[in-house]
């Protein structure tokens, strides 16, 4: 008499399995995931940054706000902060900040930030762009679009992107 159905031992067996093959997969998806994040968040500043510098050669100065260049902003994106003293412009999307700042005499730049642990700077007059990863998942975000860690802050790695 032959009995149907799995013994004790082959469901132990599969979900061993189960667990190795999710245990392996799952930070590979959480970095997938913000990889995805960042790149949506990179093209904007990029875009952002590009226009300003078309601004400063038609104008001489760097434009403090988004509405100012001459690109098209993504749907959704809100306006929460107008320019003060200090030049900021912030904009929510939902889920990511960004900001310009415009100081004329000292640092200007365009950002994004994902979350408290994650960031993405380009200064408009010099030097490459920066990622800022303030855990292991955004370390590994930061080396996977080419970052050579340039300053290692307690709660904070700054990333030179090429």
């Amino acid at each position: 008499m032959c009995q149907k159905g799995f013994t004790l031992i082959e469901l132990l067996v599969v979900v061993l399995i189960i667990g190795i093959l999710s245990a392996i997969a799952l930070p590979q998806y959480q970095v997938a995931v913000a990889k995805s994040r960042y790149a949506r968040g990179r093209v904007l500043v990029d875009a952002v940054w590009n226009a300003q510098q078309v601004y400063y050669m038609a104008n001489g100065k760097y434009a403090p706000r988004f509405e100012d260049l001459d690109i098209s902003l993504p749907a959704g994106l809100k306006h929460v902060y107008a320019p003060g003293e200090n030049g900021d412009d912030q904009y929510h999307d939902g889920k990511y900040w960004y900001d310009i700042r415009v100081d004329n005499n000292a640092g200007s730049y365009v950002y994004m930030s994902i979350n408290d642990k994650a960031k993405y700077l380009r200064n408009f007059k010099s030097g490459p762009a920066k990622c800022y990863a303030g855990n292991d998942l955004w370390d590994k975000v930061c080396l996977s679009f080419g970052g050579q860690l340039r300053v290692n802050v307690p709660g904070m790695h700054i990333y030179d992107l090429p």
